[in-house]
């Protein structure tokens, strides 16, 4: 459930604007405070930091997925006091709540991201991996195959 008091229309109007967006209208408006965190942001990925206490951290969850699909954006993370959560189509949940648990709370926000970001990284290895592997199983498979195709055929 997304905490009553978030304003989710400027939050997302934000986010498309430069792919952070602040709760706090002070820091909404420092354009250097912006240009960092949208520099430390991957491309498809916006960053929410909102000042609220939600009934229990999964409502977090809510917002982040709220937000993504009012933004467009491949991947959002939300910020707030009592940690991150987020939501993407390029990462699963599994990796995300892992990379999630990681980062500590009460962090700036550029730490943050380059902690998450650090997390994700190790967390998709292993996928990457597998599939390489596969792939490479599929082709000695294929080069066995017409191997013995053109073996046979000289008999």
């Amino acid at each position: 459930m997304i905490p009553p008091d978030t304003d989710i229309a400027d939050l997302s109007r934000q986010l498309h604007e430069d792919s952070v967006a602040y709760s706090n209208v002070g820091l909404a408006r420092d354009p250097a405070l912006q240009a960092s965190v949208a520099g430390a942001l991957e491309p498809g990925e916006g960053m929410a930091v909102v000042d609220i206490y939600p009934d229990k951290f999964a409502d977090l969850r809510d917002l982040a997925q709220a937000l993504k699909e009012a933004s467009n954006l491949d991947t959002v993370i939300v910020q707030a006091p009592q940690g991150i959560s987020a939501v993407s189509d390029s990462h699963s949940r599994a990796a995300l709540e892992s990379a999630q648990q990681a980062v500590a709370p009460g962090l700036d926000q550029v730490t943050a991201l380059n902690q998450l970001h650090t997390h994700l990284g190790t967390a998709t290895m292993p996928a990457e991996w597998l599939i390489l592997g596969l792939i490479i199983i599929a082709l000695a498979g294929a080069v066995a195959a017409f191997t013995r195709a053109h073996s046979s055929k000289k008999v």
